[in-house]
């Protein structure tokens, strides 16, 4: 799958969204504010994409599935805290980051070996030992091969190591990609509109906000200033609940 820098791209723009997301009094959303944001989106469609790219390229005799119906949406849980002295910081959690992350992988892991199934039921096939494979234990039994064994030999290593290595090697670990989220800065907060700035040693920058709203123990984020980039509105709005 090509769809590293994608990926990437994808998660960078949440960051900014994220950071943008502040003149005047603060009364109002100061506070601990939790949500979560769905990158099913931006990981399964891509996925989807550059593994549709692969396929298309092999030119197979078969039609076969995607692999965005192999893998289960896929949710951001962080935290913002906007404290009195004018600060803020956000965090994402990694506990559930790292779950994420292992039902993804194992989203793949079966995707994989079904393709894998696949492949060798086709050859199978064509080689004239069956019209059809009915199953899993028939394919071993014509074959006479172990699926694991197999699996693993094609591959040149075990399957789930194989996906360790696709996705570290395209959204990097759990703490990667958490590092990438968590930030802290200065906010201002006038008129429903929320600056942040980039970090403690700047200041917001009155040009660059989006707008805020709270009812009752829920802050909804929107955009404000248009970015550059169409897909920075894939995560608006944000909707967080107040915990403290």
């Amino acid at each position: 799958m090509k769809k590293g820098k994608k990926t990437l791209a994808l998660l960078l723009a949440l960051v900014l969204v994220l950071s943008l997301t502040a003149c005047g009094g603060k009364s109002d959303i100061i506070g601990t504010w939790q949500g979560e944001i769905d990158l099913s989106e931006a990981l399964i469609e891509g996925a989807d994409e550059g593994s549709g790219e692969v396929i298309d390229s092999m030119e197979l005799p078969m039609d076969v599935d995607r692999i965005s119906d192999y893998l289960e949406p896929f949710t951001l849980l962080f935290t913002y805290v906007f404290k009195e002295d004018g600060t803020y910081s956000i965090k994402v959690d990694e506990a559930s980051l790292d779950a994420e992350m292992e039902e993804y992988k194992q989203g793949l892991a079966s995707y994989f070996r079904y393709f894998f199934v696949e492949m060798l039921s086709q050859m199978a096939v064509e080689m004239g030992l069956a019209e059809q494979i009915g199953s899993e234990e028939e394919l071993e039994t014509i074959l006479d091969i172990d699926l694991e064994e197999a699996i693993s030999e094609g591959l040149g290593m075990e399957l789930s190591d194989f996906v360790d290595e696709i996705v570290r090697e395209e959204m990097g670990s759990t703490q990667e990609i958490a590092a990438l989220f968590n930030s802290e800065g200065k906010y201002k907060t006038k008129d429903g509109k929320l600056l942040l700035s980039a970090g403690l040693e700047y200041n917001v920058d009155p040009e660059v906000y989006d707008y805020y709203s709270i009812s009752g123990t829920t802050l909804t984020i929107t955009e404000g200033t248009p970015s550059e980039d169409d897909e920075f509105v894939t995560f608006y709005p944000l909707v967080l609940q107040k915990t403290a």
